[in-house]
């Protein structure tokens, strides 16, 4: 901003000093050395600016600039000879002339980048309608000119070249100039085209009264127009340099009164005019009839136009919310997916091309699952609607704010803002509890921050939304509602990018292995196989508890349990488990104990295979079970009806363990293996789980101890009068083939290696 203003100051200044050159006339000479030098180097400076600016930009801007650039060149180019006649060779410059040819040469070419120029909003087919406009206003003024004064100026004499190149001018900035206006006219109102129409007005107008001087004989050097053509060149520079892109939401838009009357009525003065200077021997009756038919087709023409415009006005309406939903996220208006990449993109290009600096955040709330699950889909909008406001209200105007897609929210920082700042005021913003039907529920974030400072190698925006969220996925392993900003070293962690991927396709393709652990009572009899599943990725085992949560996280959840349940009955109807005392437990995520139409698909299920419905036990952690009562209750009535049972696992880990024994009883308790690990045979730690195993026996809940991998252990939890037990000194998880054999082993060894903790699933 200082530097415009420093800029226009000397503009100014230099304008005035040439005015009071031409106004005091110190000498012919003096004066047309100024003059010449003077126009030669403002339109020089036009034509640098132009074609810096054109090189700066990409796209649309950049051809309208270029050719702006060849437009100023060619005058520049005119001027230059203007002055070498007149400096050099010390006489008038003829007439014809090459200057001619460059001068003539400057309103086409600013005429065509007037057009592109992309803050003039027009499409090809308005282009078109601009340029038809601007010839009828053109020739319309042409005609008055004509009659009034150009007519008997140039009655007689001179070639026919002559008389062409003379008519050339006129035409041509008549045509620029009502080019220029009816441009503005249908122009947005912050369209960046007002000083660069103001410099073409000025040059139009400034050659205008050349034309008229020339036309009467009274031009020479040193003329006050010349001011004009300073100015205009002036304008036209400052135009480029303060060049600033404007986002244009459409190619078209409603005509206003104004603009729709601006090219008729030159053209009805014109008639007017020409009417006025028929002969007077013509009829008169003729005349006037023929005057009224012409005022009748304008106003026919007027009430199209104002149909026309009433029916753009309704489609750009249509399009605009079109084009709202298509960039914008409907539950909470902030960008979508689809509009964040395309900032991005451009965020990228600036920096590639000036280093300007540009930052990403990327917002996951932590566990949002959970207000979905307990208090439903509709408070969890509410929720997701509430953040958004809180974003808005933390970030600057100039910042892009999404939501990518579920509980996944983003901004893109521009102009140098402070990413770690921000990020620190969403936290703060989230931080108070949100109102949801009535109860107080906290929010938390993770946030993670990739940066391209002005120092930053460039690269493309996928890389710099797959740093943001490697960052983002290092804050939630730190602990949640923590901010990460990526760091180089955080590039091992990009296979979790992928992981997502990748066990989509494992689902899909039904690439995931389940192996089967034993349960034994403690006196050694095989009760039943416990179904895990198992991936190898590239060659490596991916733990549980890095793959199941991912599969959760894609929305495949539910499509890897069917899986693990289709492979657990086809291991049950084997030689393994034929005995109908076996069962076979599977885990079961939270949506199918809400599902009504559970019950019913497992009954058909268990019919096609021909198993007992008591041969199916579905097992939930505890720490996540049941948490839309109502549902889950409805739910498992049924099952209960149909005979299939149900497991608690890891039990005594949550946080609502008791509640949910009294709210919804299980048919089985399976305690953790936390409980179980203390255990050494001396007395220690049975206090607590003797009354855990007496507590699940007072709900009638059969009681299965996890984790069992000492004899010592094994031996407490039989005296405790345990129901069964699990774990690696029992019997570890195989394959279906290899389970087979697991059914002869019914006596319980009484020692067995100590599993390791990579062993423990």
């Amino acid at each position: 901003m200082r530097a415009t203003r420093v800029r226009a100051a000397v503009l100014s200044l230099a304008v005035l000093a040439f005015c009071l050159v031409l106004a005091l006339h110190p000498g012919e000479l003096a004066v047309m050395l100024v003059v010449d030098i003077g126009t030669v180097a403002a339109a020089a400076a036009a034509t640098c600016a132009a074609a810096w600016r054109a090189w700066t930009l990409t796209g649309r801007a950049r051809t309208s600039w270029a050719v702006m650039a060849g437009a100023f060149g060619a005058a520049a180019v005119g001027e230059g000879i203007w002055a070498w006649y007149e400096l050099v060779l010390g006489q008038d410059t003829p007439f014809p002339s090459p200057a001619d040819v460059a001068y003539l040469t400057f309103p086409v070419l600013a005429l065509v980048g007037l057009l592109l120029h992309p803050s003039t909003v027009l499409a090809r087919q308005g282009r078109l309608r601009a340029v038809l406009d601007a010839l009828m206003v053109s020739g319309s003024l042409f005609n008055i000119s004509w009659v009034t004064a150009l007519g008997t100026t140039y009655a007689g004499g001179g070639s026919d070249l002559a008389f062409g190149l003379a008519m050339a001018y006129p035409v041509s900035d008549l045509v620029l100039l009502a080019t220029v206006l009816l441009v503005i006219a249908q122009a947005p109102g912050r369209s960046g085209l007002g000083m660069l129409a103001a410099g073409l007005a000025a040059m139009a107008l400034a050659d205008s009264a050349y034309t008229y001087f020339s036309a009467t004989g009274s031009y020479q050097t040193g003329n006050p127009l010349d001011v004009g053509y300073v100015i205009a060149y002036l304008l036209m520079m400052e135009a480029a340099l303060r060049h600033r892109t404007v986002a244009v939401q459409r190619e078209e838009r409603a005509l206003s009164w104004a603009s729709m009357l601006l090219p008729y009525a030159p053209a009805a003065l014109g008639i007017a005019v020409a009417v006025h200077q028929l002969p007077a021997d013509v009829g008169e009756p003729t005349v006037l009839v023929g005057c009224l038919l012409v005022l009748v087709l304008f106003v026919r023409q007027l009430l199209t136009l104002d149909d026309n415009r009433r029916l753009v006005r309704r489609v750009l309406l249509g399009q605009e919310q079109l084009r709202h939903q298509a960039f914008h996220d409907s539950l909470t208006s902030l960008a979508n997916r689809a509009l964040f990449l395309d900032r991005v993109d451009h965020a990228v290009a600036l920096h590639r091309r000036h280093l300007r600096p540009a930052a990403v955040l990327l917002l996951d709330l932590d566990d949002f699952k959970s207000v979905n699950d307990g208090l439903g889909h509709a408070a969890g909008d509410a929720l997701l609607i509430r953040v958004a406001e809180r974003l808005c209200a933390a970030t600057r105007a100039g910042d892009t704010v999404a939501r990518l897609g579920g509980d996944e929210f983003a901004v893109l920082v521009e102009d140098g803002g402070d990413p770690m700042g921000l990020a620190q005021r969403i936290l703060e913003a989230l931080d108070q509890p949100v109102s949801l039907e009535g109860r107080q529920v906290p929010v938390h974030a993770s946030i993670g921050i990739a940066v391209l400072s002005a120092d930053s190698t460039p690269l493309g925006a996928a890389e710099l939304l797959k740093r943001a969220d490697i960052a983002m996925y290092a804050a939630k392993q730190s602990g949640k509602g923590t901010t990460m900003l990526f760091q180089p070293g955080m590039t091992d962690a990009s296979d979790e990018l992928d992981l997502r991927s990748d066990v989509v396709s494992a689902v899909t393709r039904g690439e995931i292995d389940v192996h089967f652990q034993p349960m034994f009572t403690p006196s050694g009899a095989l009760l039943g196989f416990e179904a895990l599943s198992r991936w190898t990725r590239d060659g490596q085992s991916v733990p549980p508890d890095r793959f199941i949560p991912a599969a959760e996280r894609a929305g495949i959840l539910r499509t890897l349990d069917e899986l693990v349940l289709r492979r657990a009955l086809d291991f049950a109807v084997t030689d393994a488990g034929r005995q109908q005392a076996l069962f076979v437990t599977v885990n079961a995520g939270m949506d199918h104990l809400t599902d009504p139409a559970l019950p019913d698909q497992l009954a058909r299920l268990l019919a096609s295979y021909g198993l007992a419905p008591s041969q199916l036990v579905l097992e939930v952690p505890e720490s996540r079970a049941f948490r839309d009562v109502g549902a889950a209750s409805a739910t498992l009535g049924r099952l209960r009806d149909l005979g299939v049972r149900l497991a608690l696992d890891d039990f005594g880990v949550g946080y609502s363990s008791l509640a949910r024994l009294q709210q919804l009883p299980p048919d089985i308790v399976k305690i953790d293996r936390c409980f179980i690990a203390p255990l050494t045979g001396t007395g220690a730690g049975t206090e607590l789980l003797a009354g855990m195993i007496d507590l699940a026996h007072r709900t009638g809940a059969m009681v299965i101890a996890e984790g069992v991998e000492r004899p010592e252990q094994l031996q407490v939890l039989r005296d405790l009068g345990c129901d069964a037990v699990q774990g690696f000194l029992l019997g570890r998880p195989v394959p279906a083939e290899q389970a087979a054999t697991v059914q002869r082993q019914l006596l319980i060894p009484t020692s067995r290696r100590p599993a390791q903790a990579s062993d423990i699933s």
